[in-house]
C-alpha cells in the first residue's frame, strides 16, 4: 500500500477516536437514533409516544448527575428498541470511580404502557439492569440474549405482563441481591422467563405470584 494512503488513514482513524462522546439527559419528545458513544450525564425520560433505537455500534456511559454523584436512569415511558447482534453488542455501564460495581446507575426502567426490545446488550454496574414497573396492561417488554453483571438486581419484574419475554440472558456477579426478581399482584400476568443463566448472585431468582417456568432457568440446585 502506498505510504501517503496509509497515513492518510492512520489520520483519519485518529481524528474518529478523538471525537467527543454526546452527551444525553433530559425528556427525550421526539423520535430519535441512538448510535456511537454517548455520556448519560443525568436522568432521561423517553416519552410516551416516542420511540428510540439503539443501533449497535453503541456505548452508552453513565457518568452520574451534574455534581457526579447522581445515580441515572433510563425512563421508558414510549419505545426503547435495539439494532444489535452477537458481533455488535451495545455497552452500557457506569464511567464512576469504584466501577464495576453495583448501584453506580439506575438502569432501564420500562413504565406504563411502554414497550421495548432489548437484544444482544452487557449492561453492567446498575441498581436494576432492567426493570419493569407501573401498572400498564399494554406494556411489553422483550429481553434476551443480554448479559447483566455487577448489579443490584439484573432483572426487576413489578407488574409484569403475559406477553413479556426474558430469555437467553446471563445474569452474574450481581452479589446483592436477587439475579431475577419477578412480582405479580392482580392486575398482571405471568411472563415468560426461561433459558436464563443465573450465577454469583447473593439470591438467584424469586418470584411471588407468579409463575416463572423457574425449571428452565438454569441456577445453582437448591437456590430457588
Amino acid at each position: 500500500m502506498n505510504k501517503k494512503i496509509l497515513l492518510l488513514i492512520v489520520l483519519f482513524c485518529s481524528l474518529l477516536s478523538a471525537v467527543p462522546a454526546f452527551a444525553l439527559s433530559g425528556t427525550i419528545t421526539v423520535d430519535s437514533i441512538w448510535t456511537g458513544v454517548l455520556d448519560v450525564t443525568d436522568n432521561i425520560t423517553i416519552q410516551a409516544g416516542v420511540t428510540v433505537p439503539i443501533n449497535a455500534p453503541c456505548t452508552l456511559r453513565f457518568t452520574g448527575g451534574a455534581a457526579g454523584t447522581l445515580v441515572s436512569t433510563i425512563f421508558v415511558d414510549g419505545s426503547l428498541y435495539t439494532s444489535s447482534n452477537a458481533a455488535n453488542i451495545i455497552q452500557i455501564y457506569s464511567t464512576r470511580i469504584g466501577a464495576p460495581a453495583p448501584n453506580l446507575l439506575g438502569g432501564i426502567r420500562f413504565r406504563g404502557a411502554s414497550k421495548g426490545t432489548l437484544t444482544y446488550c452487557d449492561i453492567r454496574d446498575a441498581v436494576r439492569g432492567v426493570e419493569m414497573f407501573g401498572a400498564g396492561l399494554n406494556k411489553l417488554v422483550d429481553v434476551q440474549r443480554c448479559t447483566f453483571s455487577y448489579c443490584g438486581y439484573g432483572i426487576y419484574l413489578s407488574q409484569p405482563t403475559v406477553a413479556s419475554v426474558f430469555r437467553y440472558n446471563s445474569i452474574t456477579n450481581n452479589i446483592q441481591a436477587y439475579g431475577i426478581f419477578c412480582n405479580m399482584d392482580a392486575i398482571t400476568k405471568n411472563p415468560t422467563i426461561e433459558y436464563n443463566d443465573v450465577t454469583g448472585a447473593l439470591a438467584d431468582i424469586y418470584a411471588t405470584g407468579v409463575t416463572c417456568n423457574a425449571e428452565l432457568n438454569y441456577y445453582p440446585a437448591g437456590a430457588f
